[in-house]
Protein backbone atom coordinates (compact mmCIF):
# COMPACT_ATOMS: atom_id res chain seq x y z
CA UNK A 1 0.00 0.00 0.00
CA UNK A 2 1.53 3.14 -0.62
CA UNK A 3 2.15 6.02 1.33
CA UNK A 4 -0.67 7.99 -0.22
CA UNK A 5 -3.04 5.44 0.18
CA UNK A 6 -2.44 5.41 4.18
CA UNK A 7 -3.27 9.17 4.36
CA UNK A 8 -6.53 8.70 2.88
CA UNK A 9 -9.16 8.47 5.32
CA UNK A 10 -11.21 5.53 3.73
CA UNK A 11 -11.99 1.97 3.78
CA UNK A 12 -12.06 -0.09 0.90
CA UNK A 13 -15.96 -0.48 1.23
CA UNK A 14 -16.61 3.17 1.35
CA UNK A 15 -16.52 5.38 -1.15
CA UNK A 16 -13.39 7.41 -1.86
CA UNK A 17 -13.42 11.29 -0.51
CA UNK A 18 -12.71 13.15 -4.03
CA UNK A 19 -15.44 11.40 -5.81
CA UNK A 20 -17.67 13.82 -7.58
CA UNK A 21 -21.02 14.15 -6.29
CA UNK A 22 -23.94 12.08 -8.05
CA UNK A 23 -25.39 15.77 -9.11
CA UNK A 24 -22.53 16.18 -11.10
CA UNK A 25 -23.71 13.81 -13.96
CA UNK A 26 -26.45 15.18 -15.84
CA UNK A 27 -29.40 13.80 -14.72
CA UNK A 28 -27.59 11.51 -12.16
CA UNK A 29 -25.70 9.65 -14.58
CA UNK A 30 -23.24 7.11 -13.24
CA UNK A 31 -19.71 7.57 -13.90
CA UNK A 32 -19.50 4.81 -16.58
CA UNK A 33 -22.75 6.73 -18.37
CA UNK A 34 -20.98 9.81 -18.33
CA UNK A 35 -18.04 8.28 -20.40
CA UNK A 36 -20.44 6.35 -22.50
CA UNK A 37 -21.55 9.33 -23.67
CA UNK A 38 -17.93 10.58 -24.51
CA UNK A 39 -17.24 7.72 -26.60
CA UNK A 40 -19.50 8.38 -28.61
CA UNK A 41 -18.15 8.88 -32.44
CA UNK A 42 -19.21 11.98 -34.45
CA UNK A 43 -21.60 10.93 -37.25
CA UNK A 44 -20.07 11.31 -40.79
CA UNK A 45 -20.83 14.66 -42.60
CA UNK A 46 -20.87 15.53 -46.20
CA UNK A 47 -17.51 17.33 -46.71
CA UNK A 48 -17.54 20.21 -48.43
CA UNK A 49 -15.07 21.28 -51.50
CA UNK A 50 -12.52 22.46 -48.81
CA UNK A 51 -12.69 20.04 -46.47
CA UNK A 52 -12.01 18.11 -48.80
CA UNK A 53 -8.74 19.82 -50.13
CA UNK A 54 -7.45 19.64 -46.48
CA UNK A 55 -8.01 16.00 -46.55
CA UNK A 56 -5.97 15.54 -49.60
CA UNK A 57 -3.13 18.00 -47.97
CA UNK A 58 -2.84 15.56 -44.98
CA UNK A 59 -2.26 12.35 -47.42
CA UNK A 60 0.26 14.38 -49.08
CA UNK A 61 1.92 15.02 -46.42
CA UNK A 62 1.75 11.66 -44.90
CA UNK A 63 3.15 10.38 -48.14
CA UNK A 64 6.13 13.02 -48.10
CA UNK A 65 6.68 11.69 -44.51
CA UNK A 66 6.58 8.37 -45.57
CA UNK A 67 9.21 8.87 -48.21
CA UNK A 68 11.24 10.84 -45.81
CA UNK A 69 11.41 8.26 -43.57
CA UNK A 70 12.79 5.82 -46.19
CA UNK A 71 14.75 8.33 -47.39
CA UNK A 72 16.46 8.53 -44.10
CA UNK A 73 16.65 4.71 -43.10
CA UNK A 74 18.65 4.15 -46.32
CA UNK A 75 21.02 6.92 -46.11
CA UNK A 76 24.83 7.03 -44.53
CA UNK A 77 25.73 10.57 -45.45
CA UNK A 78 25.61 12.34 -42.37
CA UNK A 79 24.97 15.62 -43.54
CA UNK A 80 22.00 14.32 -45.71
CA UNK A 81 20.81 12.61 -42.51
CA UNK A 82 20.44 16.23 -40.62
CA UNK A 83 18.99 17.49 -43.76
CA UNK A 84 16.44 14.64 -43.36
CA UNK A 85 15.55 14.88 -39.74
CA UNK A 86 14.56 18.70 -40.77
CA UNK A 87 12.65 18.01 -43.17
CA UNK A 88 10.98 15.43 -41.36
CA UNK A 89 10.06 17.73 -38.32
CA UNK A 90 8.60 20.43 -40.58
CA UNK A 91 6.49 17.38 -42.02
CA UNK A 92 5.11 16.40 -38.70
CA UNK A 93 4.33 20.20 -37.87
CA UNK A 94 2.42 20.70 -40.95
CA UNK A 95 0.52 17.48 -40.79
CA UNK A 96 0.06 18.35 -36.73
CA UNK A 97 -1.53 21.74 -38.65
CA UNK A 98 -4.31 20.15 -40.62
CA UNK A 99 -5.18 17.60 -37.96
CA UNK A 100 -5.83 20.57 -36.04
CA UNK A 101 -7.77 22.39 -38.80
CA UNK A 102 -9.48 19.50 -39.17
CA UNK A 103 -10.71 19.07 -35.49
CA UNK A 104 -11.37 22.43 -35.46
CA UNK A 105 -13.76 22.44 -38.63
CA UNK A 106 -15.07 18.71 -36.82
CA UNK A 107 -14.00 17.09 -40.01
CA UNK A 108 -13.80 13.10 -39.96
CA UNK A 109 -11.72 11.79 -42.19
CA UNK A 110 -11.03 8.17 -40.82
CA UNK A 111 -7.39 8.17 -41.54
CA UNK A 112 -5.97 5.61 -39.81
CA UNK A 113 -2.74 7.74 -37.13
CA UNK A 114 0.01 5.20 -37.49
Amino acid sequence: MSSLAQKLPYTEDSALPFAPPVSYYPAGKTVKAAKAAKAVKAKPRELSQEDSKIIEAMNAVKRDLESLHNRYDNTDDDLLIESLIYEIKAANMKFQYYLELCKDKGIVCGMPLS
